[in-house]
């Protein structure tokens, strides 16, 4: 028998899981659709991790090309830009029809480490933004084992 507080539960679900996949960067992809078919950048997938003495931001950008990506790095913040614009026109006999469009991206990331900013670098390869920024300073971590009182 059909209950509406089930079909109401099995809805509630359906978009938890929809929401909950969208906000963490799945499901937005910026690939191009059907010919003419233009996706909107949404927030692709970033990630931000030291490896050795260097700060390294990857970005998923796919479908993006390299010049429509603007990458700027201050002491304290890595700035990403991506701004595609698409135009198609048609035409024959009877019809004329033109479409325009852009979709953009933008991410601010503060840094809570000192980096060089004048060393840094960005490389664009198979649909990934890599920018690799050496730090400043590298601070030995040295354990200390302390006892409890």
């Amino acid at each position: 028998m059909w209950d509406i507080f089930d079909e109401m539960e099995r809805m509630h679900k359906e978009m938890e899981k929809y929401f909950n996949r969208s906000l963490r960067g799945y499901d937005m992809p910026m690939l191009e659709g059907k010919k003419g078919e233009v996706k909107p950048y949404r927030n692709p997938i970033t990630s931000l991790s030291e490896k050795g003495n260097n700060l390294v931001a990857e970005i998923e950008l796919p479908g993006a090309k390299k010049e429509d990506i603007k990458v700027n790095v201050t002491e304290n913040e890595l700035e990403v830009s991506a701004e595609q614009k698409t135009e198609v026109e048609k035409k024959d006999k009877n019809n004329y029809s033109y479409e325009s469009s852009t979709r953009s991206f933008y991410r601010r990331i503060p840094l809570a480490v000192e980096i060089d900013s004048k060393k840094a670098e960005a490389e664009y390869k198979d649909g990934v933004l890599k920018v690799t920024i050496p730090k400043l300073k590298v601070i030995e971590q040295k354990k200390q084992t302390l006892k409890i009182k």
